[in-house]
């Protein structure tokens, strides 16, 4: 019998959720057919219910840094949010998969105690998740990109870990209705 491992012992936990979560099947959050969001980066999607772009006050509340995303979207408790921005890349040819992989080990790279669960793709992007911490908090995370005409969007999803279940399939969801304008012609 091979030793348990921390990392094992998370997808074990997230395995035993995933079969007693007979409520959250389908995910609590569904993306709002008549919310289509535009954010001035090249592209639209609809949000799940509750998500608002945070003010400025609650912007710098969040994020402690002068330079922040683009776009910072928080649900009303604040225990979730997300941000959109366009990356500044310095090799704009890459392709999404390469640029998933470095974005991957950096954030492998800065703190050691990440985990890393699932990766996929919808028609428009390319995602994965993972676990990492904010002092004593456990923080859930969905990384996505996409390409929106010349550039790459980088997007990301946090909640506290505890709620990732509610949060996950409705984020899926939103992934799906991401149309950039080139799309829309």
């Amino acid at each position: 019998m091979e030793r348990i491992k921390n990392d094992d012992f998370d997808f074990l936990l997230l395995q035993m959720k995933r079969k007693l979560a007979k409520d959250n099947a389908d995910g609590k959050l569904k993306a709002d057919t008549g919310n289509r969001q535009d954010f001035g980066l090249g592209f639209t999607l609809q949000l799940p219910e509750g998500v608002e772009q945070a003010d400025d006050k609650t912007a710098s509340e969040i994020f402690w840094s002068e330079k922040r995303p683009d776009v910072i979207l928080t649900s009303k408790n604040r225990k979730a949010g997300f941000t959109f921005q366009l990356m500044e890349d310095e090799t704009p040819e890459e392709s999404l998969v390469c640029s998933r992989a470095k974005i991957k080990q950096l954030v492998g790279q800065i703190d050691e105690r990440t985990v890393f669960y699932d990766m996929g793709e919808t028609k428009e992007a390319l995602w994965f998740e993972y676990k990492s911490f904010a002092g004593r908090t456990v923080v859930y995370n969905i990384l996505f990109l996409f390409q929106a005409g010349e550039g790459k969007i980088l997007g990301t999803f946090y909640c506290i870990f505890e709620e990732y279940d509610k949060w996950k399939p409705g984020v899926l969801k939103m992934l799906e209705t991401i149309r950039t304008k080139e799309a829309a012609k």
